[in-house]
């Protein structure tokens, strides 16, 4: 049985600290000078050139945060609040007819 909901937690390791392999492998690359960025730069030049892509790609993952697709759905008039369309510029209007002819 876990501990309650709420209840202080005691032990393990604190948020952020890696766990042991993690920091032995880190420190075993540290020790003989090893740098993987420097590698795959190295590297990335004597790739064909979809490889090349597919390499940056991967990297993308770990230094731009992924987007989450939005759900655009058609508006539902009749539960919403009436829209002063007087207000409303071109580009607007015309962004709303889209979402009301799908």
């Amino acid at each position: 049985m876990g501990r309650a909901v709420g209840s202080k937690k005691y032990g393990g390791r604190k948020k952020g600290t890696p766990n042991k392999k993690t920091q032995e492998l880190q420190e075993f690359f540290n020790s003989v000078d090893f740098s993987i960025p420097e590698v795959i730069m190295k590297i990335l030049p004597s790739l064909k050139s979809d490889k090349q892509i597919d390499v940056l790609l991967k990297m993308m993952e770990f230094v731009y945060p992924k987007r989450k697709a939005i759900d655009i759905s058609p508006i539902d008039i009749s539960n919403r609040a009436s829209i002063d369309v007087s207000k409303l510029s071109k580009q607007e209007l015309l962004f709303l007819k889209k979402l009301h002819d799908r």
